[in-house]
């Protein structure tokens, strides 16, 4: 009985300095603990979550949409649907080719933030180069507005438009491209904005001179991911994740993700250069490119965030071209259709706040309940005996 108290007593305490010793030993060799990569895991993880950029500077991206198949199944698709030009995968195939021809698509990305307001910019570049659409999200607390070649969207985020979509009421939706971009550059593609994931069952263990950590999610999901020492200012660094999927057929990878061992410093922290996705089929379908980051914004940043006039210059897009206003700012609620800069038409904007063409809406429906009560109370009466 006494042994086995003993045993009961100091078990514990073995235990906490065989725990002891073994991560000073880590330490001694020059390895981390497995405990250590895990807190800094989970913290990365917790900030993950939140990938739009926080705090003044700038950020320039480029993501690359290389061809997703190889060039001989996209061949076989071409073959297999000539003659049939409305083939769902006709048109697949023929983009892919351009990008075999010609290299990727691309969209460039430029973030500008300055005391709570910010300016994202982006362009999409096709195949051979050529720009084939732009468009520009500003949000400042009394204003949003969105800029296009051909349009120019307004509104007060204090009082937004009915009916007209999210993005009036949060700004903040313009930039998923960004947020996701910034996920894997300034996050390893550590953390999900998945609620049940916010907690995740993360399992490190040591492989060579690094760590692999095990991240299970609902599902049957599993993220494996490749952790190092950091020469940058984190103390480690996510170089690739393999994504795993098991079903009644087995564990299978689904796509995997390698990061630069480079890191670039920015504003938000340390980022990798760039991030690579590859698909089942072992083809780079989407990389993410570091340009520039830094907080030494532009001398006249201020004028990035101001509403360009009917016939006057954007600073970043130069003399503007737009044919169409949607001002739903209350005070004034108009489309007003523009022709060289000259106004050849304007009229109500519905659901803009106090146009009252929604007031008039809700007017005429109370009206018709009204009118039915009536006609309703009448009928009931005259059956009464």
């Amino acid at each position: 009985m006494l042994k086995s108290l003993l045993a009961f007593v100091f078990l514990p305490t073995f235990c906490g300095v065989v725990s002891v010793a073994s991560a000073a030993a880590q330490e001694a060799s020059g390895r981390r603990p497995v405990g250590e990569v895990e807190r800094w895991l989970r913290d990365r993880w917790c900030a993950g979550r939140e990938c739009i950029p926080d705090g003044d500077g700038y950020l320039f991206l480029r993501v690359e949409h290389p061809a997703e198949a190889p060039l001989e199944e996209v061949q076989r698709v071409l073959r297999e649907t000539e003659g049939h030009p409305d083939h769902p995968q006709r048109e697949w195939a023929k983009r892919q080719l351009a990008r075999h021809e010609d290299g990727p698509e691309v969209e460039e990305v430029a973030f500008w933030r300055l005391g709570g307001r910010w300016r994202y910019n982006q362009t999409n570049l096709l195949a051979d180069g050529s720009q084939w659409l732009w468009v520009d999200s500003i949000s400042t607390p009394d204003l949003v507005w969105s800029l296009s070649a051909r349009d120019l969207h307004i509104a007060d985020p204090r009082r937004p438009p009915s009916g007209k979509g999210d993005w009036y009421r949060n700004p903040d939706i313009a930039l998923e491209l960004l947020a996701t971009a910034c996920w894997d550059l300034l996050h390893g593609h550590l953390g999900t904005t998945s609620p049940e994931s916010a907690k995740p069952d993360i399992r490190v263990v040591e492989d060579g001179a690094g760590w692999i950590a095990s991240v299970r999610r609902r599902g049957g999901f599993e993220w494996r991911f490749r952790i190092v020492p950091s020469q940058s200012s984190e103390p480690f660094q996510v170089r690739s994740m393999e994504s795993y999927r098991t079903d009644d057929d087995g564990t299978v990878l689904s796509g995997r993700y390698v990061l630069s061992e480079e890191m670039v410093e920015t504003p938000w922290g340390a980022a990798h250069r760039f991030a690579e996705w590859v698909n089942d089929k072992g083809m780079v379908w989407r990389r993410y490119i570091l340009v520039a980051a830094g907080d030494d914004l532009p001398a006249d940043v201020e004028s990035y965030f101001k509403l360009p006039a009917v016939d006057g210059t954007d600073p970043i897009r130069g003399p503007v071209t737009f044919t169409r206003i949607f001002d739903y700012r209350p005070e004034h609620g108009r489309l007003t259709e523009l022709d060289r800069g000259v106004v050849t038409a304007s009229r109500p904007l519905r659901g803009a706040p106090g146009s009252g063409l929604g007031i008039r809406v809700v007017g005429w429906i109370a009206a018709g309940v009204i009118a039915a009560l009536l006609v309703f109370l009448r009928l009931r009466r005259r059956a009464t005996p």
